[in-house]
């Protein structure tokens, strides 16, 4: 070996932590964010399912047809209209409809047939008065977000959906 480097000191040697390594248990705030996104997504794709396909068992992909189950692996998801996480449309129900995950993940939300599938159902000024919330900064407190998941869970019961 050059360098004054046998093949000793070339050997690896895992590292072993002397405690393992713990998540950070989540805020409360954390966890309500988490469980309304849980339960808007369940709202998304059992809307979406009864609207596309007249049932709660499978919905039809907004930008490609394809069907898939609601819930289960391989599942319908909930996508964005805009991309990313945006805490002021997050929980906007006009912006997020059931796609498979080809269109919403692979495809990054297959824009131009969701664009089309926005302006067919919602209008343009939909469109635009979304765009223009996105700009924003929005902070959900957990009174508001508790009361969105109360929300959410009357929907769901109106669809006759569970919300498990």
């Amino acid at each position: 070996m050059g360098l004054g480097c046998s093949e000793d000191d070339m050997k690896r040697t895992p590292l072993k932590r002397k405690k393992p390594m713990s998540r950070s248990p989540k805020s409360p705030k954390a966890k309500a964010k988490a469980e309304t996104w849980r339960l808007l997504s369940l709202y998304i794709r059992y809307r979406d399912a009864i609207k596309t396909t007249g049932g709660l068992d499978n919905c039809a992909c907004v930008t490609c047809g394809r069907v898939k189950p609601t819930r289960g692996r391989g599942c319908i998801q909930a996508g964005h209209f805009i991309p990313g996480r945006h805490n002021a449309i997050l929980y906007d129900y006009r912006g997020i409809a059931g796609q498979c995950s080809y269109c919403n993940d692979h495809m990054k939300g297959n824009w131009v047939p969701y664009h089309k599938y926005m302006q067919e159902t919602y209008g343009q000024e939909v469109i635009y008065e979304l765009m223009e919330r996105d700009k924003q900064t929005r902070s959900w407190t957990i009174d508001e977000l508790e009361a969105l998941q109360a929300e959410l869970k009357e929907k769901l019961a109106e669809l006759g959906a569970p919300d498990k």
